[in-house]
C-alpha cells in the first residue's frame, strides 16, 4: 500500500454566502530552540484551515524533532495583515518570474524575411 502526500496549496476562499462566517486561515508555528541555546525562535512549518463544522485541518510542511522531553510544540495563530500582505507580494514576484505576461508566451510574429524559405517543399 503506498500514500502519497502532496502540498496543498492555498487558494483564497470565494466570498462567503450572507447566511454564512467567513472561514479563517491559520499559520501553525514550531518552537526551535537557537543554536546558542540562548532561547527559541518559532518556524512556520504549516498552514490550517477551518472547516465548515469549526474543525480545523492542518497541513505540515515539516515536523520539527522532539524536544529534550520528547514533546513536539507546536502553535496555532491566525493569519495578520502582514501575513497577507506578505503572500500577495510572494505572489506577485513568482508570477512575474515565471512569465506572468501572457504575451511573453506568444510565437513570434512572421517576418517576410521567412517568407522566402516558406516555398520550401520539405
Amino acid at each position: 500500500m503506498s500514500t502519497s502526500f502532496s502540498s496543498p496549496t492555498p487558494t483564497p476562499s470565494p466570498s462567503p454566502s450572507p447566511n454564512s462566517t467567513p472561514r479563517r486561515s491559520y499559520k501553525v508555528l514550531a518552537s526551535i530552540p537557537r543554536y546558542d541555546g540562548q532561547g527559541d525562535y518559532l518556524m512556520r512549518v504549516g498552514s490550517a484551515f477551518q472547516n465548515r463544522d469549526d474543525s480545523i485541518n492542518l497541513y505540515l510542511e515539516a515536523i520539527p524533532a522532539a524536544a529534550a522531553n520528547g514533546r513536539i510544540r507546536l502553535q496555532i495563530r491566525e493569519l495578520d495583515a502582514t501575513d497577507f500582505a506578505r503572500r500577495e507580494q510572494y505572489r506577485a514576484n513568482t508570477n512575474a518570474a515565471r512569465g506572468g505576461d501572457p504575451g511573453a508566451f506568444a510565437p513570434p510574429a512572421p517576418s517576410n524575411a521567412n517568407a522566402a524559405s516558406e516555398n520550401v517543399p520539405f
